[in-house]
């Protein structure tokens, strides 16, 4: 499932960020937008699994991980046929689908142990309803270093329904710093297509 698209918070939340909510994706077909290419094509079967593990897990057989890179690439040099994709396009859409994969995988591990679509679901809303310096903290990765964000960020996880256990918080926290990471991939292809953009 599209669980970063479906919750809206790769478009709105790298807009919100970046400052440039006019440059919507152009679209690709049926699809969600060259952007979102390689995340949506991984996901329509069980590949996004392959490459999620590969992503998360330290102790990956080498050839698991080629196998998986081989198959973002492929993917991506799939999605960007017929299409005017920079190089740093490229480089983001594989970045979107490695980790929407993994937050997607994620999303499914939680689901799997019990906990709500809703609660899910609220977990890609916490980035938004926090301050902006919390923001600032998660986007530059600093916060799990800091008590008081981490504990802010927990209270909302757990006011959005994501049970107070361990491994159902670590994993949440997880979540909400892959799909930050995939809302700075986002903004790079929308700077990098304007940019291509300009005369």
């Amino acid at each position: 499932m599209l669980r970063l698209i479906a919750a809206g918070a790769l478009v709105a939340g790298a807009a919100g960020l970046c400052g440039v909510a006019s440059a919507q994706p152009r679209p690709a077909g049926d699809g969600l937008g060259e952007m979102y290419c390689v995340y949506e094509s991984l996901t329509l079967e069980t590949d996004y699994e392959v490459v999620a593990e590969a992503f998360l897990y330290g102790d990956t057989a080498a050839a698991d991980i080629a196998a998986a890179k081989k198959l973002v690439d492929d993917t991506a040099a799939t999605c960007a046929a017929g299409h005017d994709i920079t190089a740093g396009q490229m480089s983001a859409m594989s970045e979107i689908g490695i980790l929407g994969s993994a937050t997607d995988y994620l999303a499914d591990e939680l689901l799997f142990e019990g906990v709500s679509e809703t609660a899910i679901d609220g977990i890609f809303d916490v980035f938004d309803e926090l301050s902006e310096d919390d923001q600032d903290g998660i986007y530059d990765g600093a916060w799990r270093d800091d008590a008081a964000i981490e504990g802010r960020v927990k209270s909302a996880l757990l006011a959005k329904g994501v049970p107070d256990t361990e491994h159902s918080i670590e994993t949440a926290f997880q979540i909400l710093d892959l799909s930050t990471m995939a809302m700075d991939s986002v903004m790079m292809f929308m700077l990098d297509e304007m940019k291509d953009d300009k005369p």
